[in-house]
């Protein structure tokens, strides 16, 4: 180190890109000239990462210096920089992930692994994981079988200090969580609570559980986890089920390229880009409509006549946690019991969502309930001015049996 100087080895990839970007607009330099400097940067980080100097926090790899291609290669590239953009994981790296959360054990699990598990069923940014509490889990209370997540804070870029909202003003909401990750999280705060009772993990003043954070530094209990360490391993993790190191690179570079730059992609980081991305093609895939889409992932809603308080409604709450649990995430976890039912999941449990819609928006209507049980218990949600969406996908069912044919192979 000499004066401000510090090694390259030290910058993580969103700084490495902030000094190309000041470089590209103080001297007017084109996008082929900044990928030249790019690769020659690398030469040099390249041979002290060969020869175990540091650890590659930068996330690069091997790449093409547009400057020495011709006009044939240069579009070759750039057709390839636009069609080999990853949408989602593939059935075979999801069961192993899936894999992964199972053998994940509460009482030992480190804060960023629990994390990235989060951000996998539930499509956070990287910083809206770091920002949760225990008090941002709970059950509904007109469906206490219910869970949900309350995304509200995000810790700032490049520390663990927390914010209030996110990234945009669609960013706090209320969303539904995948049924074993709920079971997963009170599993770990009774494990925290009982550590507490005994003494073994003293609070500061000021702070309950519900105000201790989720996403911890490692196994520090106290010491909430920053976004950039959430990253680096959900890195890690993308490589331990087989994920091709190149292509994460090549995935970054294409996330920061011009081709990009007028996208409404938003997460230029891959692990956040990925888990997002996978997130958002499952809730297509399960029939949910662009609206109740856009609002979970915590964009702003697009639908004429829809606004986000319309999803503060613990009964709507309900309708998206019952189409979001025609996950075959579901059918995965428990394939021992082997009966579950794709159409209904929540048979044997004896909760229905039943939709009825009249033929005209005034005409009554009339329902009977017949069942063998003493008593059964039904709650009427009724809405006049339920919005008619008319294009969304039905293929949870084909979808599923894809995931089990797997299983099995």
């Amino acid at each position: 180190m000499y004066g401000n100087h510090k090694a390259l080895c030290t910058y993580s990839d969103a700084q490495f890109e902030a000094v190309l970007d000041r470089l590209r607009a103080k001297f007017r330099y084109s996008d082929n000239t900044i990928l030249h400097y790019r690769h020659l940067l690398w030469v040099v980080y390249k041979a002290g990462f060969e020869n175990d100097l540091y650890e590659d926090n930068i996330l690069w790899d091997d790449m093409q210096d547009p400057e020495e291609m011709n006009n044939i290669e240069l579009e070759k590239y750039r057709t390839q920089t636009m069609t080999k953009v990853r949408k989602s994981f593939s059935i075979n790296e999801e069961i192993k992930i899936l894999n992964w959360f199972k053998r994940m054990d509460p009482k030992r699990a480190k804060g960023e692994d629990i994390g990235l598990a989060i951000m996998f069923f539930c499509g956070l940014r990287n910083n809206e994981a770091c920002g949760l509490d225990y008090g941002n889990v709970f059950l509904l209370n007109n469906h206490p079988d219910t869970p949900v997540l309350e995304i509200v804070k995000t810790t700032q870029i490049k520390t663990s200090q927390l914010k209030s909202g996110g990234k945009t003003s669609n960013a706090p909401r209320v969303i539904p969580i995948f049924k074993p990750l709920y079971d997963f999280l009170k599993r770990r705060q009774n494990y925290l609570e009982c550590l507490i009772a005994e003494g073994k993990l003293l609070l500061p003043d000021g702070i309950d559980m519900s105000k201790l954070n989720i996403v911890c530094a490692g196994e520090n209990y106290l010491q909430r986890c920053a976004a950039d360490n959430l990253s680096k391993r959900g890195r890690k993790l993308f490589s331990e089920i087989g994920i091709d190191k190149s292509e994460m690179s090549f995935l970054h570079l294409i996330l920061l390229s011009k081709e990009f730059s007028d996208t409404n992609i938003d997460e230029k980081e891959p692990t956040t880009y990925l888990f997002r991305r996978n997130f958002g093609t499952h809730l297509y895939q399960m029939g949910l409509m662009p609206a109740e889409i856009q609002y979970l992932m915590g964009h702003a809603i697009e639908t004429p006549g829809v606004t986000r308080n319309m999803f503060a409604d613990e009964d709507t709450l309900f309708e998206l946690f019952s189409k979001m649990s025609r996950s075959p995430y579901y059918s995965l976890f428990n394939k021992e019991e082997q009966d579950m039912n794709v159409e209904n999941p929540y048979q044997g449990n004896g909760t229905y969502l039943v939709d009825v819609v009249a033929n005209e928006p005034n005409d009554d209507i009339e329902l009977q309930v017949n069942g063998e049980a003493e008593k059964i218990n039904v709650h009427i949600i009724s809405r006049n001015n339920q919005v008619n969406y008319k294009e969304n996908a039905q293929i949870y069912k084909i979808q599923a049996s894809a995931y089990m044919n797997k299983l099995d192979e």
